[in-house]
């Protein structure tokens, strides 16, 4: 019962939650759908990505649980052109962040070689450090340290890609993770200006198919 009670307090906040809207919800649904095929693959690395990833998915689902963020599951036509505006726009800057101000040049990981695996990749880490990270933090912090809540919100983002890279390549490249910082900045703010998850899942993912088209490796 109290936990119910708290639920409806923190949903009722004034605080800059990004919110479940339907297409991330949907996006959410397709990743799951995808990474429990993948573990069918005959491609044990794939297998391994996918089961990372479904794992993921569901960490941040149940983070997001914890503090009881409500689900808007309405689909309004101007809503869905602005998710597509931010997605664009912001995918946009983080091309120029990467190419013109760091210079790392389009890179991807492993989990490129498949469309499917982009968008998943994309959808499931958005889920965990937007959806669940970002609003647990912002449930305990509040507006007053929204910066705080943003810049410690992406120094664990860009920490889970020193990992994924020492993993992937046995290497670090400091000027690309500095990259992902300023990037995951971008990808957050797309989704506390336009209050919709979807937002940050779009710029995520448009990102890494302009990545893989224009020769990631």
């Amino acid at each position: 019962m109290m936990r119910m009670e708290r639920r409806k307090e923190i949903a009722t906040l004034k605080t800059p939650y990004i919110e479940f809207d339907i297409v991330a919800i949907l996006l959410a649904t397709f990743s799951i759908c995808l990474f429990a095929g993948g573990l069918l693959s005959q491609d044990q690395t794939y297998v391994n990505y996918s089961m990372f990833y479904l794992m993921f998915t569901i960490a941040g689902i149940s983070l997001a649980s914890l503090i009881g963020i409500n689900v808007d599951r309405t689909l309004d036509r101007r809503e869905l052109m602005m998710v597509l505006e931010y997605g664009i726009i912001g995918s946009m800057l983080i091309v120029i962040v990467q190419t013109a101000i760091f210079r790392t040049g389009m890179t991807s990981n492993i989990a490129t070689l498949q469309i499917g695996a982009i968008i998943g990749g994309a959808c499931a880490e958005e889920l965990f450090f937007r959806g669940g990270l970002y609003n647990i933090q912002t449930s305990v912090y509040g507006e007053k340290f929204m910066f705080w809540t943003l810049i410690s919100n992406n120094i664990v983002f860009t920490a889970f890609h020193f990992a994924k890279m020492k993993v992937l390549f046995n290497s670090i490249n400091w000027i690309y993770l500095s990259a992902i910082f300023v990037s995951g900045i971008i990808i957050t703010m797309a989704g506390v200006l336009s209050k919709k998850l979807s937002a940050c899942m779009m710029t995520h993912m448009i990102f890494n198919i302009l990545a893989t088209m224009m020769g990631g490796e």
